[in-house]
């Protein structure tokens, strides 16, 4: 699968406000790649350690948004991410994007997608 690279940006707080802070990364980092909108199982790169991790691409959660966003939940890390670089490869898709009009039908999904990631490492495949 691809992977994509970039420097931290600051977002909308959106993520971290509901408990799952992300990494925000320009949109440009899409331009030449063939990826999906959607929600991936990823690892990240930073500072020359990885971290398992959920990537999504487009417009995520309960806000309408008509630029691509390119966030990344770190399933292990606490810590200001801002200004650094990271590399993220996907490994596998896990579902579509979907807006959610419910904020408690958005954090359901985001523990059910946290969930498919974990198993999925701890599966090792």
């Amino acid at each position: 699968m691809e992977s994509i690279k970039g420097k931290v940006i600051r977002g909308e707080n959106i993520g971290n406000k509901q408990g799952y802070p992300t990494a925000n990364l320009s949109g440009r980092v899409l331009v030449n790649k063939k990826i999906n909108k959607g929600v991936y199982i990823a690892e990240t790169l930073l500072n020359n350690e990885k971290y398992k991790s959920i990537l999504i691409i487009g417009v995520p959660g309960i806000k309408k948004f008509k630029k691509g966003k390119v966030e990344i939940y770190l399933l292990n890390y606490r810590g200001n991410l801002y200004g650094k670089s990271i590399s993220v490869q996907l490994i596998k898709k896990i579902r579509p994007l979907v807006f959610y009009q419910d904020h408690n039908k958005l954090l359901s999904q985001i523990r059910k997608d946290i969930s498919i990631a974990k198993d999925y490492f701890r599966s090792d495949k």
